[in-house]
């Protein structure tokens, strides 16, 4: 079955290919690590976080090998010279046969517009947690089951929570909470380390902005000030409500952390250095 989501060309252990060969080894059903990362005026943000990521959920996988940071930057740049596109995701994928298979490609990419990060993400909770949350592990079937619920009651985002009314992330993010002038998000260990959740944590600390990691329960929600979430494709997104309860979506602490987050992503491209 074709999958529309990849474009035309892809990267297989080095080399281009068509997506039809990408198609085929992606259908292997062995475990796959995968990640996302975004380039922006043809360069990869935060390339060196994305690519500890993925060693990380390669490790966790079972896995043997490792991806080296010259061999990712030099597949990022061929897929970007071939396929011509300065703007979009990349997605990365990666599983042992009888060889590592080191898979890159370019996925249909869109980006929230300025309307809605002023309205904010409407968000409902599903009764879901991640088996290895620090890995980041295809699982397709759980993605088009979230997707289909999404679409069914108009909602941008599925927030996770345990059957203990733990609640621990989204579905493809991070999330947060503010209170006062405080930052509350879940342990390292409950969640999917996610790159820009790790440079949320960054800003903080550098910006003397108090972070607590801790477990939030269901029944505290009323008495946050207000919630965002992070991610690749949206960066920090506030939240306008998860299921009934309503955030303040231009909350000051939301606004101070977008404005850092801007300032160092601006940073990092202007440094860069390609291959």
């Amino acid at each position: 079955m074709k999958n529309d989501n990849i474009l035309k060309y892809g990267i297989l252990n080095g080399k281009i290919v068509q997506n039809e060969v990408i198609e085929k080894k992606l259908e292997n059903n062995k475990v796959k690590v995968y990640d996302v990362l975004r380039l922006i005026n043809s360069k990869p943000l935060y390339l060196e976080n994305h690519l500890n990521r993925l060693n990380n959920s390669i490790a966790l996988a079972g896995y043997k090998k490792e991806y080296l940071e010259e061999n990712f930057k030099k597949d990022i740049e061929k897929l970007v010279v071939k396929s011509g596109r300065t703007n979009n995701n990349i997605k990365t994928t990666y599983f042992e046969k009888e060889e590592s298979v080191k898979i890159l490609y370019m996925v249909r990419s869109k980006y929230p517009t300025e309307e809605k990060y002023k309205e904010g993400y409407k968000t409902i909770l599903i009764y879901e947690e991640r088996d290895n949350p620090n890995a980041k592990i295809l699982n397709e079937a759980r993605r088009k089951i979230v997707n289909k619920i999404l679409n069914e009651v108009n909602c941008d985002e599925a927030i996770f929570i345990t059957e203990n009314k733990i609640v621990l992330e989204g579905s493809r993010s991070n999330l947060f909470f503010v209170k006062g002038e405080k930052i509350i998000t879940s342990p390292d260990e409950r969640v999917l380390l996610g790159t820009t959740r790790q440079k949320i944590l960054e800003i903080c600390e550098n910006n003397n902005i108090s972070v607590l990691k801790r477990e939030i329960i269901l029944d505290e929600l009323n008495f946050f000030d207000a919630a965002f979430v992070t991610g690749t494709s949206i960066d920090i997104m506030p939240l306008n409500k998860i299921d009934s309860i309503r955030f303040n979506t231009s909350n000051k602490v939301v606004k101070k952390l977008i404005d850092y987050y801007d300032k160092d992503k601006i940073n990092y491209l202007k440094n860069y250095k390609r291959v």
